[in-house]
């Protein structure tokens, strides 16, 4: 990926640990779907693979990727989360209407598309107040967040995918205390989102 970028194609089977080095880039998120391996396809072809494609249909179901994978642990088994946070971050933007937001970014580790939708924050012990505007989920396509500039408020989220929404926080702390918390890992509250229906506290 260092060396060439152009000719990497990176690809996850179920959910993973993120590392740094990978933290921010594309990952083709495979399953068993036709539209899964298409994309694939598409992508190693533009890394310079020779993958031939045309007038063949047997690649569109040829294998079990699916059973591969080991299924993540979700609400409706092991009583874990079927979202995890991935990626929180704390920005002041000047020109915004809401100048201060915390955003927080959120990955489907469940083998289901979820259905997402009236998020609130829930203050905890030794963490910060914070408030949840409706209308602000986004979607990653690509490299691109979606809708742009404002969001939606349900939003639903294919497995392995990422969304993110932002909250407000209260004006105790200052801009550089919020930079600081969110780098230091510590647990800031809770993101109480319904689920397919079900309220799921969200430790951020």
């Amino acid at each position: 990926m260092g060396k060439y970028p152009e000719r990497t194609v990176l690809v996850s089977l179920g959910s993973y640990r993120k590392f740094s080095d990978i933290d921010g880039r594309h990952i083709l998120h495979l399953s068993d779907k036709p539209e899964s391996r298409m994309a694939l396809a598409d992508r190693l072809k533009k890394a310079g693979c020779a993958v031939v494609t045309e007038n063949r249909a047997g690649w569109l179901s040829a294998g079990n990727f699916d059973d591969a994978i080991e299924p993540p642990e979700t609400a409706s088994d092991k009583g874990t989360a079927p979202i995890t946070i991935f990626k929180k971050e704390y920005r002041f933007d000047e020109n915004a209407t809401f100048k201060r937001k915390l955003w927080i970014e959120f990955r489907n580790v469940s083998n289901q598309c979820l259905s997402l939708r009236n998020p609130y924050w829930k203050t905890i012990t030794g963490g910060i107040d914070a408030t949840i505007r409706a209308g602000t989920f986004q979607l990653q396509l690509g490299n691109t967040w979606c809708p742009e500039k404002i969001g939606v408020q349900q939003v639903n989220l294919p497995p392995g995918d990422l969304c993110r929404l932002w909250a407000e926080p209260d004006e105790e702390l200052s801009d550089e205390e919020l930079k600081k918390k969110c780098r230091s890992g510590a647990s800031l509250g809770l993101v109480v989102i319904s689920i397919n229906d079900v309220d799921v506290p969200i430790p951020v």
